[in-house]
């Protein structure tokens, strides 16, 4: 089992990751929306202004999603969505994902079902 953490750059996306998660059945995703750090400090401080990609290149506002995963195969099965779906997530920073094990929950089943 393992914890999903999705960081989603470019929010236009958010249609096609919701498919991507449902399609490798995963279920039960919850997500929040975010600020950008790299864009706040490049917006708000010109002292960071020259570290950080301009603005046409990434967006102030993200969306996080966290959900569970009973496969691995589950996490590479978002990725594939994309390729299938013929977007360039790599070329366009599209998003993150991290994945950390989860040894036990408590609360809901994580049953995907």
């Amino acid at each position: 089992m393992y914890l999903v953490m999705i960081q989603l750059f470019k929010n236009e996306y958010h249609q096609d990751l919701f498919m991507a998660i449902s399609s490798a059945g995963i279920y039960k995703t919850t997500y929040c929306d975010a600020v950008n750090l790299d864009k706040e400090l490049e917006g708000s401080m010109t002292l960071f202004s020259g570290l950080f990609k301009s603005a046409e290149e990434k967006e102030r506002y993200a969306k996080i999603y966290f959900c569970i995963a009973e496969e691995m195969e589950q996490v590479d099965a978002i990725v594939e969505g994309f390729e299938i779906a013929g977007i360039d997530w790599e070329k366009e920073e599209i998003f993150q994902i991290s994945v950390l094990p989860v040894t036990k929950t408590y609360g809901m089943k994580s049953d995907n079902s």
